[in-house]
């Protein structure tokens, strides 16, 4: 697969069918990928760099699905959301940038709400938090039916996470 990633990640059409792959393998070993992770995430950001397909940030969100409640690899995922964010968050936050971009959206969106589910102290705690919060206050008027409800989903998140999970405003350090 990642010799696939490599050749062919120019081709959009290829990469989110090898991402669909790698994500069933996931979904279905689960534990068990856990000698891929390292190696993966960081083709994925990679390529992700140079590309923009939004398709690693959905496969990132089912990386975080399947590890993130882990204590060993809440700080590499964070890395890897992180990474995400400091491609996505610049051209997202410009002026037709959520207009033009709504799967991104939809993807960083979903991986945040992800992360936010299985570690949220990690997220809250982590620089990406505000500024993931502020885009997706920008993107509350977006005209994009998925984008719309990865945000809105997002957002209900984070407004029900400290009723849910029992945390008080000194849990999260902005």
């Amino acid at each position: 697969m990642s010799e696939v990633c490599s050749k062919y990640q120019g081709d959009q059409r290829i990469i989110e069918r090898t991402c669909r792959c790698i994500r069933f393998m996931i979904r279905s070993i689960g534990k068990f990928a856990a000698g891929i992770l390292s190696p993966l995430v960081t083709l994925m950001v990679s390529i992700y760099r140079s590309h923009h397909h939004s398709c690693f940030l959905y496969l990132g969100s089912i990386i975080v699905d399947e590890f993130g409640t882990q204590e060993p690899y809440q700080q590499g995922l964070l890395g890897m959301l992180q990474a995400f964010a400091e491609v996505s968050f610049p051209f997202l936050s410009g002026p037709t940038g959520l207009i033009n971009h709504p799967d991104t959206v939809d993807d960083m969106y979903r991986l945040c709400a992800r992360f936010l589910q299985r570690s949220p102290v990690v997220f809250l705690s982590a620089p990406v938090a505000p500024t993931a919060i502020q885009c997706a206050l920008a993107a509350c008027t977006l005209n994009h039916r998925d984008g719309f409800t990865s945000v809105m989903k997002f957002l209900r998140d984070l407004i029900h996470l400290p009723l849910e999970e029992g945390l008080s405003h000194t849990d999260a350090q902005f």
